[in-house]
């Protein structure tokens, strides 16, 4: 896992900043990008000055990581919570579908931003949040893998049917100007239906 580095010997509070730093630096990059924001900006929206942000960063690009490394492990703690209460796959994909669908409602920027923005990390900082993106897709792949071997599920690929799953899920954060108007739960439903009709085994002819 990539590490930013810092000048502050107290982890406790180096932990406590990081987490305001992230929440200043969300709302920065989403308001103006990654690009045009600055290290000022985010500083004096903390109310700091940018010598003591440094203290807990080594450069601008940091900022970005931070942000992936306190909001992409937040969203999985959530899909794991659902995923745990939940022993059927396929109620337990219906579940997770909800979730995720809320937040991504929730946080449609932070989508985006990953997408947007994750290329001007560097290549360590880049594969630590592919690792944490891969966390938040396990709860999915683990719940259809279930479903294959218990039969309620045709033979498939969990982790491309993962993949094809979410695709559909994320569809929200760039299209949000024109879906909000179905609302979030016809849209879960309409997922759902698209889903299980390419996972259900077919039946045999007769």
């Amino acid at each position: 896992m990539h590490q930013v580095s810092t000048s502050v010997r107290n982890p406790d509070l180096v932990a406590q900043r990081r987490q305001q730093i992230a929440e200043a630096a969300y709302a920065v990059f989403r308001e103006k990008g990654f690009k045009s924001a600055t290290v000022e900006e985010i500083a004096a929206r903390l109310r700091i000055d940018k010598a003591t942000l440094y203290g807990y960063m080594e450069r601008k690009e940091d900022l970005l990581y931070l942000l992936f490394q306190h909001y992409v492990p937040l969203m999985t703690r959530r899909l794991e919570r659902v995923a745990q209460s939940i022993e059927d796959p396929a109620s337990r994909v219906c579940a997770l579908i909800d979730e995720q669908l809320r937040i991504v409602s929730e946080e449609p920027d932070l989508v985006l931003l990953t997408y947007r923005e994750l290329r001007y990390l560097h290549h360590e900082a880049i594969g630590s949040v592919l690792d944490m993106i891969r966390a938040n897709r396990a709860p999915f792949e683990t719940a259809i893998r279930d479903g294959v071997a218990a039969g309620v599920f045709r033979a498939l690929e969990p982790a491309i049917a993962t993949h094809a799953l979410l695709s559909m899920l994320y569809m929200l954060a760039p299209q949000a100007w024109d879906l909000q108007r179905f609302g979030v739960d016809a849209i879960a439903d309409e997922v759902k239906r698209l889903f299980f009709r390419g996972v259900t085994p077919e039946r045999p002819k007769r």
